[in-house]
């Protein structure tokens, strides 16, 4: 390796021990503690509460992310479920947790919108905390924001069916919600499959939700 891979390592070590340090000094040792815990790189909403869904600590994209429609919100500075048949689920999911973690699934919204909520809990400083992790049926970010829609020349009427598609829409659906007709949704979403080289929907679904989700 030449000189430059060599300083390109020592670079890339100086900013991760840049930015972990950056993160002790403006978290607490709890959040620090989950954080490390979760992966914190990934942009899933992260959540800590105690054993009463209060909440301790929460990501940035959680307040944006859990809100109606969603089976799962935040509302105040708790985190809950106000479904018929959800509720009692999650509290009796958070209830039961400890350190080996567990998972529960609720939706809303027939099956289009849902919230799959990963955590475990832990005893600290003689309190139950339990960390939480979430993957949802909506994209994390739409697709001119991700910058989905540039990469692939997109127009702003392919981007706008594109995001209802990526949230699980049917063409029927999409046409509703953009107050046009079936048959141009269907067109836009070839063109979209042409622009995108995809040859299915799950391709482009794939895709559309690796730009929004992760980037």
């Amino acid at each position: 390796m030449d000189d430059r891979g060599n300083l390109s390592e020592v670079l890339d070590g100086d900013a991760a021990q840049a930015s972990a340090e950056r993160t002790r000094a403006e978290n607490p040792p709890i959040v620090e503690h989950f954080l490390n815990r979760m992966a914190h790189a990934d942009h899933s909403p992260k959540v800590l509460v105690d054993g009463d869904c209060n909440i301790l600590w929460h990501s940035p994209e959680a307040t944006q992310l859990l809100r109606p429609p969603m089976p799962l919100m935040i509302k105040g500075n708790r985190l809950q479920s106000n479904l018929p048949g959800s509720s009692r689920r999650w509290t009796d999911f958070i209830d039961n947790l400890g350190e080996n973690g567990d998972r529960v699934f609720l939706t809303a919204d027939g099956a289009s919108t849902w919230v799959l909520a990963q955590g475990w809990a832990e005893e600290r400083d003689r309190e139950r905390v339990v960390f939480l992790k979430f993957a949802m049926s909506w994209p994390f970010r739409d697709v001119v924001s991700s910058g989905l829609a540039a990469d692939f020349g997109l127009t702003r009427s392919e981007a706008a069916v594109l995001d209802q598609f990526a949230s699980l829409k049917k063409p029927a659906q999409i046409a509703e919600q953009l107050q046009i007709s079936v048959s141009t949704v269907r067109s836009h979403l070839k063109q979209i499959h042409a622009k995108m080289g995809v040859n299915s929907g799950v391709q482009l679904l794939r895709i559309t939700r690796a730009h929004c989700d992760f980037l």
